[in-house]
C-alpha cells in the first residue's frame, strides 16, 4: 500500500486507518490490497469514505466484507 514521499503519508493514515478503526488485519489488507489500491487511485478524499462505510458496516453481520464490498460499488462510482 505504499510508494513514494507525500503519497507515502496519505497511504500510511489509509493504512492505518483501515487497522484501527475498521479492524482490518494487515492479512486482510494485504488480501484486498488491489481494491485499496485502486480505491486510492480513484476517490479522492478516501478517509472519508471509509468513515462513512464503516458507521455503516457497523449494522452488518459481515463488516469488514461489506466495506470491501461497497469500496468496490464507490469505485465503479468514481471512475465512471
Amino acid at each position: 500500500l505504499y510508494s513514494s514521499a507525500a503519497s507515502d503519508v496519505y497511504k500510511r493514515q489509509v493504512y492505518e486507518y483501515l487497522r484501527y478503526s475498521c479492524g482490518f488485519t494487515s492479512e486482510e489488507i494485504n488480501r484486498n490490497k488491489e481494491t485499496f489500491i485502486t480505491a486510492q487511485e480513484n476517490i479522492t478524499d478516501l478517509i472519508r469514505e471509509l468513515a462513512i462505510l464503516n458507521g455503516k458496516s457497523r449494522e452488518k453481520n459481515n463488516p469488514k466484507g461489506w466495506i470491501i464490498n461497497a469500496l468496490k460499488g464507490k469505485i465503479k462510482e468514481y471512475s465512471a
